[in-house]
């Protein structure tokens, strides 16, 4: 039987765990049971899904595609808007609400982008590390390397890196 569907549910969720020493992302491993996927990502060996190496990239996509994500706080959803409203015209914006999942995608090139405010670590650790190893770039808003301070993280593929960057840079 399948899950019943509404405007307010989607059965879309993932596990998620990461090896985390300092700032250091060591290890990853999302797990979608939904669709049957497995990411998994070592520092320095790769990033794979379901034993099959990943890897960053435009799709074939006429328009960048973004996830845009938030925390619970009403800063982080005003951040949020004002977000959209700099990259609605250059970017198809869209919203999964499960950011390790959300981030896997952008490793896996079917995504550009991916930027959020007011999640934890928990919630992009092991994504960040695949997407880091699939080629994309990680870093905070301003586009520095991340101190682990704060939740205000970017990842993309390089080529449209610096410009999320540059349109974001000041919101945090």
């Amino acid at each position: 039987m399948h899950p019943k569907f509404d405007s307010m549910s989607t059965p879309m969720f993932a596990v998620s765990v990461a090896l985390v020493n300092g700032t250091n992302l060591l290890t990853g491993v999302i797990i979608d049971p939904i669709h049957k996927n497995e990411f998994f990502a070592t520092s320095g060996s790769g990033a794979f899904c379901n034993g099959i190496p990943i890897a960053s990239g435009n799709k074939w996509k006429a328009v960048p595609a973004i996830f845009l994500n938030h925390g619970y706080q009403r800063e982080d959803k005003n951040r949020f808007v004002e977000i959209t409203r700099r990259l609605s015209l250059d970017y198809s914006l869209r919203k999964l609400g499960t950011t390790a999942l959300e981030i896997c995608y952008v490793a896996e090139g079917c995504f550009d982008g991916f930027i959020c405010s007011g999640d934890e670590i928990w919630d992009y650790a092991a994504g960040v590390l695949i997407a880091r190893e699939a080629g994309c770039v990680f870093s905070g808003w301003q586009g520095q390397p991340w101190d682990g301070k704060n939740s205000f993280i970017l990842v993309a593929r390089p080529e449209i890196h610096r410009h999320l960057a540059d349109k974001i840079r000041d919101l945090c």
